[in-house]
């Protein structure tokens, strides 16, 4: 096993212990040396990897938003984006612990410094995906069109993923169901919808 995937390897170690304790416990009442306990590390080594519990649990989640981009990013081009939009959705469902993640997003929606943190990342995150959806589109990633498809989509998947977490249910049909209100209007289809 190389350095980088020994780092790579802790870092993950790390963001589930981190999850599964906050899920558990709450995130205010756990504490770095708990979770660096449950990962086998001494807090020394916790602190290079992360500056605070916050960057811990925003790790796990974006670590969630890379796969979905990269996922996303490979399904085929001919294929509508909110079929690939479903799909991409619907397999990182199956890979993961659906209940532990909605509570992790509950956390997100009670603790005001995780809430605005993931709104900045949020948007950061949608700046990444306008490649996604110009390349799709056959146009730039500087096209008005292209910057508005992503952000409406993590706004209505944040949406949808508030009231999951406190709901349940089918995240992805409502997640679906959402877009396609939204897509009335030929938003996300390809060819010269109105932006």
């Amino acid at each position: 096993m190389t350095i980088e995937e020994r780092k790579e390897r802790t870092r993950m170690m790390l963001t589930e212990a981190a999850a599964e304790l906050f899920v558990l416990k709450g995130f205010d009442q756990t504490t770095v040396e708990e979770i660096a306990q449950a990962a086998g590390i001494s807090p020394r080594t916790f602190f290079r990897y992360f500056a605070t519990k916050d960057e811990v649990v925003m790790s796990f989640l974006w670590l969630k938003v890379d796969k979905l981009l990269g996922s996303l990013a490979v399904r085929p081009k001919e294929e509508e984006l909110l079929e690939s939009v479903q799909v991409v959705f619907r397999s990182s469902e199956a890979d993961g612990n659906v209940e532990r993640d909605r509570q992790l997003l509950r956390l997100l929606a009670t603790t005001p410094s995780l809430r605005a943190r993931w709104l900045i990342d949020g948007w950061e995150s949608a700046v990444r995906l306008r490649p996604i959806i110009a390349e799709r589109l056959g146009t730039e990633a500087t096209n008005p069109r292209v910057a508005l498809i992503a952000n409406t989509l993590f706004m209505v998947a944040e949406t949808v993923l508030d009231r999951w977490s406190v709901e349940g249910g089918d995240f992805v049909d409502e997640l679906v169901t959402s877009l396609v209100l939204i897509n009335r209007g030929g938003l996300f289809s390809r060819g010269d919808a109105p932006a």
